[in-house]
This record gives structure tokens, C-alpha cells and sequence, in this order.
């Protein structure tokens, strides 16, 4: 990599309501990710259903903290939205990780953003959407 880190961002509709609730199934997703880009983890996965001031984004959200950074995401238990983030210095396939999250949970569309980040200069971002099961639109 000729940069910094690359910083991916996705927001995913309507995911399938049963997998986004259920602690166990996106412990086991964590698991999988890590393996598929290969990341080390830095610290235990903190996993939580979390209430929020807006009962509508109240849902299970994590936070993995990597060797090269972090992973995080939030599921919005009534909506079945979802708000995924992986941030990192060691490079990884934006590709697999698209696949990964439709794969385990089935959202309708995801909103990507990938933002390449560097000190010295200024980042770039490139933003796209998907369609359900992979589709681009």
C-alpha cells in the first residue's frame, strides 16, 4: 500500500431480522472476518445489545480492536439496518468483506464507501451501492 490505511464504511438495509439478533450468529460472522482478511485480534471482541435514546436504533453492536486496527458494527434490531466499519493499516479485499456481510445476514442493499487515508495527503473515497445479493445498481 502507497497509503496510510483504507478505512471501509457500509450501510445495509434490511437485513434478515433473525441473524442481526442473535448475539451468537454475529459473534461467529466477527470469527469469519478475521479469518477471511486475515487480522489478528488485539483485545476480546466486546459484543452487547445496546439500548439507544431512539428505541427505533436500539440493537446489537461490536467492537473488535485489531493488531492493525478495528472492526465495528451496529444492528438495528426493529429495521434490520445495519452500520459495519473496518478500518485498518494492513491492506485488506473490500470484495471479500462485501460478500462476507451478504452472505451471513442478507441485506436488501449496502452503501459502500472506501476511504483511503494518509497523513500526507489528501484521503480519497470512492462510494457505490449494491443491490440485493450483490447486484450493483
Amino acid at each position: 500500500m502507497n497509503h496510510w490505511g483504507k478505512h471501509l464504511i457500509i450501510d445495509a438495509a434490511s437485513a434478515d431480522f433473525q441473524k442481526i439478533n442473535d448475539k451468537e450468529y454475529v459473534r461467529s460472522f466477527v470469527v469469519h472476518l478475521l479469518n477471511k482478511i486475515q487480522m489478528v485480534p488485539l483485545a476480546p471482541l466486546w459484543l452487547e445489545y445496546c439500548e439507544t435514546n431512539d428505541p427505533k436504533k436500539a440493537g446489537i453492536s461490536y467492537v473488535q480492536v485489531l493488531q492493525d486496527s478495528h472492526s465495528a458494527a451496529h444492528f438495528c434490531a426493529l429495521s434490520g439496518d445495519f452500520y459495519f466499519d473496518c478500518f485498518s493499516c494492513k491492506d485488506f479485499d473490500v470484495q471479500v468483506v462485501q460478500a462476507l456481510l451478504i452472505d451471513y445476514f442478507n441485506p436488501k442493499s449496502l452503501h459502500v464507501t472506501v476511504v483511503i487515508r494518509d497523513s500526507l495527503q489528501r484521503s480519497e473515497a470512492t462510494t457505490y451501492t449494491i443491490g440485493a445479493r450483490g447486484s450493483s445498481e
